[in-house]
C-alpha cells in the first residue's frame, strides 16, 4: 500500500442528471461479486457497479484473501424518495446494509456519484461482519468512514479524503475523552440519538484515521487490530501497541486535526473481466418483485412481505422460488410450522435446491417424522450437490443406524471437513463400519482418528477401547455371518490369562433412532427390543432397565409385558455393542416413549 501526502482543498461535484426510467422499469446488472437492481438506467448502474468492483478489490488486497463473501451482494438502487420510501429503514438512511439469512444487501435512496460514500461506509460494515474481527464501536464506524472516502483513479483507488462535515463537527463540537469514545456500544445514546452522534462519529473517524494513516502510528495499526477487542481492555492496548495513554493519545489526535497536510494511501487494483464488462439486461417482474417483497422481509415489515408474496404466489403459482421466499420470512417469524409447509410446497414444484431439501429432512426428523422419508430427502441433497457435507453426515449415520455398512462407509468418504466437535463420531462410526466390512487397517486408522479427536473422558476411554478392539488378533473373535451374508461380531469368551478390561463389550458413544417399537422379547435377565425404522428391523438389548435413562416429557410408568406390542413411537439412543448369542446390535441407553415415563419389563 503506498502512501502519499495531499493538501485537501474544497471539493465540488458536478453533476449530471439523465432522464429517469419509468418506475416499473427495472434493471438487472451482474457482475462477478455484486448483483444490482435499480430504475435508474443503464449508464448510472454500470457505474455503480463497477465502483463497488474496485472497493471490494482494496478490500480483497488488505485480507490478502478471495473469501470476503461466496454470495453476491444484492444492491438495491432507487432513483427517488418516493421509490425509496416504503423500503427505508428509518427516516433519515439514504442508504443501508443489511444481511439476511441467505444473502447481504445494500440498500440506496439514489444511484447518484454523491450517495456512494453513505454505500461504502455501509459495506464496510459487511466487510468487517465476514472477517470476524470482534472490534468496537469506535473502531468499526471509524473504518467505515475512513473507507467511505475510497476515490477510484484509472486502475488505482484513493483512500483517505477529509469528510467536511466531520472536520467542522470536531471544529465547533465539544469532543469526548477517549474513556467514554471506547466505551461507546450499540445501546449507547451517543451511538443511537441524532442529536448526540455526531461527535461520536466524527471523532471515532478522527481517530481511526491518525491510526491508519499517520506516519507515526500506521506501522503499528495491524497489532492494535488484532488485539482490539470491545470490552475494558482497550486502554490496555493502547499502551501495550503504543506505550501512551488515552489522554496522550488524545492530545497528539487533536495536533493531527489540527494539521494542514495529511496522508493518503493508493491502492493499484485488477478486476476481473466480469467486473468491467458486467451482463445488463431487463429485470423480470418476478425478479423485481421478488426483490422488492426480500427488503419488505429484511427491514422487518413482515405484514407488507406476507402480502406481497402471497399476490406473487397468486401471479406466480409454479414458481419454486416463492415459498422459498415464504419460508425465509416465517424463519424470521419463528414460525416453523409455517417453514415446513413453504419447504414441502417448493419440493414439490421441483425446486432443485439442495439445501431446502436438507433443511426439511431436518425439520422432519425434529417432528418425528418416518426414517424413510427423511432418508429419501437427504439421499435427493446429496444429488443435487454430490459434495454437501451436512447430508453425507446424516446418511451416514442413518446408514449405520440400518447395519448398511458399506453404504454408510460411502457417505462419511465424502465428508471433506467437519467441526471438531463432529469429528469424533465420524471417524468413530468409520472406524466401527470398516471393521465390519473386514477392513482392518482402515478401520485402526480411523479410530486412531478418532482418539485423536477426542476430548471428553468418555470419549477418550470409549476411543480407546474402539482402537483396541479393531486392532485386537481376529483369531480373539469367532466370525458369524448374519441372515444377509455381513460379517457380525461377536465378543470372545473370557480369558483368565486376558484382563477383563481387554475383552469388555464393544463401547461406543451412543448412536440415536427413531421408530416404532414392535416387540419385546424377555430372555433370563435381560430384555431384547425389536424396533422397526423405516423398513427395517433394529434388535436392541436392555441390560438392566434401572439404569436406562428415560427421557419421556410425561412423567409415569411405561410396562411392557413380553411379547408382540402395541406399536409405540420411540427414540432411542444406543451403543454398538453387537451380541451374537442375542443376536442384537447394540445396547440401550436411554429411551423416549412419546407419552410416558419409567421403564418397567413384566414376565
Amino acid at each position: 500500500m503506498a502512501r502519499i501526502a495531499l493538501n485537501f482543498l474544497p471539493i465540488f461535484l458536478l453533476i449530471f442528471t439523465q432522464r429517469a426510467l419509468p418506475a416499473e422499469q427495472w434493471l438487472r446488472i451482474n457482475s462477478t461479486n455484486f448483483e444490482l437492481f435499480t430504475t435508474a438506467g443503464e449508464k448510472k448502474g454500470r457505474e455503480a457497479i463497477l465502483y463497488f468492483e474496485q472497493v471490494r478489490a482494496v478490500f480483497e488486497k488488505f485480507a490478502k484473501s478471495k473469501s470476503i463473501s461466496t454470495t453476491p451482494v444484492r444492491i438495491v438502487a432507487f432513483q427517488s424518495d418516493k421509490e425509496f420510501k416504503p423500503y427505508r429503514i428509518n427516516e433519515f438512511a439514504t442508504a443501508y446494509y443489511l444481511g439476511s439469512r441467505d444473502r447481504d444487501y445494500i440498500v440506496m435512496k439514489s444511484i447518484a456519484s454523491e450517495h456512494y460514500p453513505t454505500a461504502i461506509h455501509e459495506y464496510t460494515h459487511l466487510i468487517m461482519k465476514h472477517s470476524g474481527l470482534p472490534v468496537p464501536v469506535w473502531l468499526n464506524e471509524g473504518l467505515a468512514e475512513v473507507f467511505s472516502t475510497l476515490r477510484p483513479a484509472g486502475k488505482q483507488v484513493l483512500i483517505g479524503n477529509l469528510i467536511p462535515g466531520r472536520v467542522q463537527e470536531l471544529q465547533t463540537g465539544k469532543w469526548l475523552p477517549l474513556e467514554t469514545l471506547i466505551a461507546v456500544d450499540h445501546r449507547s445514546p451517543l451511538y443511537n440519538e441524532k442529536a448526540r452522534a455526531g461527535m461520536f462519529y466524527a471523532e471515532s473517524w478522527a481517530l481511526t484515521y491518525m491510526l491508519y494513516l499517520s506516519n507515526e502510528y500506521l506501522p503499528k495499526f495491524g497489532e492494535l487490530l488484532r488485539l482490539l477487542k470491545a470490552d475494558d481492555s482497550q486502554a490496555a492496548v493502547f499502551q501495550q501497541v503504543y506505550g501512551k495513554s488515552l489522554p496522550q493519545i488524545k492530545s497528539e489526535l487533536e495536533g493531527f486535526m489540527r494539521g494542514s497536510r495529511f496522508n493518503a494511501a493508493v491502492v493499484d487494483v485488477k478486476l476481473e473481466k466480469s467486473a468491467e464488462s458486467p451482463d445488463v439486461r431487463p429485470a423480470t417482474a418476478l425478479e423485481s418483485g421478488l426483490t422488492l417483497a426480500d427488503l419488505l422481509a429484511v427491514t422487518r415489515k413482515r405484514d407488507e412481505a406476507r402480502a406481497a408474496y402471497e399476490n406473487l404466489a397468486k401471479e406466480y403459482p409454479k414458481e419454486t422460488e416463492i415459498p422459498l421466499a415464504q419460508a425465509r420470512l416465517a424463519w424470521m417469524n419463528r414460525d416453523r410450522d409455517e417453514m415446513k409447509r413453504y419447504f414441502a410446497r417448493a419440493i414439490e414444484l421441483g425446486s432443485k435446491n439442495a439445501k431446502v431439501h436438507f433443511d426439511y429432512a431436518m425439520m422432519l426428523r425434529e417432528s418425528d417424522a418416518a426414517a424413510d422419508e427423511i432418508v429419501g430427502l437427504l439421499n435427493t441433497a446429496a444429488l443435487l450437490q454430490p459434495d454437501m457435507t451436512e447430508a453425507n453426515y446424516m446418511l451416514g449415520f442413518y446408514a449405520m443406524n440400518a447395519s448398511r455398512f458399506g453404504e454408510a462407509v460411502s457417505h462419511f468418504n465424502k465428508v471433506k471437513k467437519v467441526d471438531k466437535a463432529q469429528a469424533f463420531p465420524l471417524f468413530r462410526a468409520l472406524a466401527y463400519a470398516s471393521y465390519r466390512l473386514g477392513s482392518r487397517e482402515e478401520a485402526a486408522k480411523h479410530a486412531e482418528s478418532a482418539l485423536k479427536y477426542a476430548v471428553e473422558p468418555e470419549d477418550v476411554r470409549v476411543a480407546k477401547e474402539l482402537l483396541a478392539y479393531v486392532t485386537q488378533d481376529p483369531s480373539a473373535r469367532t466370525p458369524v455371518l448374519r441372515a444377509d451374508g455381513q460379517p457380525r461380531l461377536t465378543r470372545p469368551e473370557p480369558d483368565s490369562a486376558e484382563p477383563e478390561s481387554k475383552v469388555s463389550v464393544f463401547a461406543e458413544r451412543t448412536y440415536p433412532i427413531e421408530g416404532t417399537l414392535e416387540q419385546v422379547d424377555c430372555l433370563d435377565k435381560v430384555a431384547r427390543l425389536r424396533i422397526l425404522v423405516g423398513a427395517k428391523h433394529v434388535s436392541l438389548l436392555i441390560e438392566d432397565p434401572s439404569k436406562i435413562v428415560i427421557k419421556s416429557a410425561v412423567a409415569g410408568q411405561h410396562e411392557f409385558t413380553c411379547g408382540p406390542q402395541k406399536p409405540v413411537k420411540v427414540a432411542v439412543e444406543y451403543i454398538l455393542k453387537p451380541e451374537d448369542t442375542y443376536k442384537t446390535e447394540g445396547a440401550i441407553r436411554s429411551i423416549e416413549f412419546r407419552s410416558t415415563g419409567a421403564l418397567r419389563v413384566r414376565d
